[in-house]
C-alpha cells in the first residue's frame, strides 16, 4: 500500500475544496496544485445548505474523498454558505460557547453521523477530516463523537478558523477529544476575528496553532474581514510549511510535555517503575517535541530572513531612484534620468554594482543560514529514523506511541509499520 504525505499549504488547499463546485457529485476526481496532486475520489455526499437541492435540513454540506492507493478517506465539511449556517448554527454556537451551555446544534449532530457511518462503511481506511470556519466546528464535533475503535483509524484532523467547541461537549466527549489531541491540528489567525473561545490551551479542542498572519487589505472593512477569515494572512515557505508565532511553537513542544507527564505518572502509579519500552517511549517523544520546535523555529528563521532579503533590496532600488530624482532636481531638470545615470556609469557607478554588491553579501549569509538550518533538519531526520528503528523492533514501545494517538511523527511511524505487516 502507497503512502500519501502532503504539506501543510496541500492540506490547506484540501479544506479548501470544500467550498469547490466540482467535488460535489460521487464519482467526481479530487486534485490540488493546480490539478497536479490527486487527492481522491468523491465516495459520499451530502448536501443542505439553501437553494440546493440536499438532503439534509440542518445545512450541512460535507464529502467523503476515497484514496485506494492509501487506504485514506478524507471527508471536508463546509463552512457557511447560508441563512441556514449562519441562523440555525452559527449564531446560535457562539451563544453557546459563550454561555457555557452543553449540547450541539442540529448540524453538529448530522456532522457526527455523516463521519461515522463514512467510518462504519469503510472497515480498514484511515480516516482524515478538513474543515474551515463552521466546517472547523462540524469537525470537532465529529471527532467528540467517535468511539475508541473508530479513534485509532483517525489519521488526522486539520482545521482552520473555526471558534473553540470545547465548552459545549459533555464530560464523555471532552475526555475523547482530550484523547486524541495530538491528532487534531487546529490552526487559527490571531487577526480573524472568528477565531475566539481559546483562552486556555488545555480546554481547546485539538493541537491549537497559531499562524504568524500578516494584515490582508480589501476594497473595505467587510472584505478585509473576509479576507482574513478565507486563508488571507496565512504564510508558507516555498517547501510549504506553514509558519507559525513563536508562541505557538513553544506550546505544541509543551502539550507534548504535559501528556508525556501525565503518562508517565499513570504508569509509575500501576507499575512503581517504568519498563524499558516506557522508558524508550518517554525519552523518544521529548527528543520528537523538541526536534519539531527546533524544525518549527527554523522555518519562520529561514521565511523571515528570505523576506527581510526582498524588503531591503527593494528599498535600496526605491533608493537609488530616489537619489537620481534629486539629482536631477538639483541641476535644474537640465539632464534626463538616462543621462545622469550614463554620467554615473562612467565614473564606475552604477545601479547593479551597489545593489549587486549588497546582494551578493545578502546572499553569502543566506547561504550560511541554509546551511546550518539543513544541519539542524539532518539531526532531527536521524532522531526520527532512530525512534522508527526502536519501534519496528518492539511490539510493546508500537503500543505505547498508539497510545499516545499522535497525528506527527509517530503516528508516520506506526502507519509505516502496519503497511510492512
Amino acid at each position: 500500500m502507497e503512502t500519501q504525505e502532503f504539506t501543510d499549504y496541500q492540506r490547506k488547499q484540501i479544506a479548501d475544496k470544500g467550498y469547490a463546485s466540482d467535488i460535489w457529485k460521487k464519482g467526481n476526481l479530487v486534485k490540488i496544485d493546480n490539478r497536479k496532486t490527486y487527492v481522491g475520489t468523491v465516495a459520499k455526499v451530502v448536501r443542505g445548505r439553501d437553494d440546493v437541492k440536499g438532503d439534509d435540513p440542518n445545512g450541512l454540506d460535507a464529502v467523503a474523498i476515497k484514496d485506494e492507493k492509501t487506504k485514506t478517506i478524507r471527508i471536508i465539511f463546509q463552512g457557511s454558505k447560508g441563512r441556514k449556517d449562519w441562523r440555525d448554527n452559527d449564531i446560535l454556537l457562539v451563544l453557546k460557547a459563550a454561555a457555557k451551555i452543553k449540547g450541539p446544534t442540529g448540524q453538529l449532530r448530522a456532522a457526527a453521523g455523516f463521519t461515522k457511518k463514512v467510518f462504519d462503511e469503510n472497515k480498514g481506511y484511515s480516516i482524515e477530516i478538513y474543515g474551515h470556519s463552521l466546517g472547523s466546528m462540524d469537525g470537532q464535533y465529529a471527532i467528540a463523537s467517535l468511539d475508541a475503535e473508530q479513534t485509532t483509524r483517525l489519521k488526522g484532523a486539520w482545521l482552520y478558523e473555526g471558534p473553540n467547541m470545547y465548552r459545549i461537549l459533555n464530560r464523555a466527549e471532552k475526555e475523547q477529544v482530550n484523547m486524541c489531541r495530538n491528532k487534531i491540528n487546529n490552526y487559527l489567525d490571531p487577526r480573524d476575528l472568528a477565531s475566539f473561545g481559546y483562552s486556555t490551551r488545555q480546554y481547546a479542542v485539538g493541537s491549537v496553532f497559531w499562524v504568524d498572519s500578516i494584515r490582508t487589505g480589501g476594497k473595505n472593512t467587510k472584505d478585509r474581514i473576509v479576507n482574513q477569515h478565507m486563508w488571507g494572512g496565512y504564510q508558507f515557505t516555498k517547501d510549504g510549511k506553514l509558519i507559525l508565532t513563536t508562541l505557538s511553537i513553544k506550546e505544541g513542544e509543551e502539550n507534548i510535555l504535559d501528556m508525556l507527564k501525565q503518562d508517565a505518572s499513570h504508569w509509575i502509579k500501576t507499575r512503581k517503575a517504568l519498563s524499558e519500552s516506557q522508558s524508550i517511549y518517554v525519552d523518544s517523544m521529548q527528543a520528537s517535541a523538541v526536534v519539531r520546535a527546533i524544525d518549527s523555529r527554523m522555518d519562520s528563521l529561514e521565511f523571515k530572513a528570505q523576506a527581510l532579503k526582498k524588503k531591503v533590496l527593494a528599498e535600496m532600488d526605491r533608493e537609488w531612484d530616489n537619489v537620481i530624482k534629486s539629482l536631477s532636481e538639483t541641476l535644474g531638470g537640465y539632464l534626463s534620468h538616462d543621462e545622469i545615470e550614463q554620467g554615473l556609469s562612467s565614473a564606475g557607478c552604477t545601479k547593479e554594482s551597489l545593489i549587486g554588491g549588497f546582494k551578493a553579501e545578502i546572499e553569502k549569509l543566506e547561504e550560511s543560514m541554509e546551511h546550518e538550518c539543513q544541519e539542524i533538519y539532518n539531526i532531527g531526520s536521524q532522531v526520527e529514523s532512530g525512534i522508527t528503528r526502536l519501534v519496528d523492533e518492539d511490539e510493546d514501545l508500537a503500543r505505547q506511541f498508539n497510545n499516545y494517538n499522535s497525528g506527527g511523527i509517530d503516528s508516520d511511524i506506526l502507519s509505516w509499520k502496519a503497511n510492512r505487516k
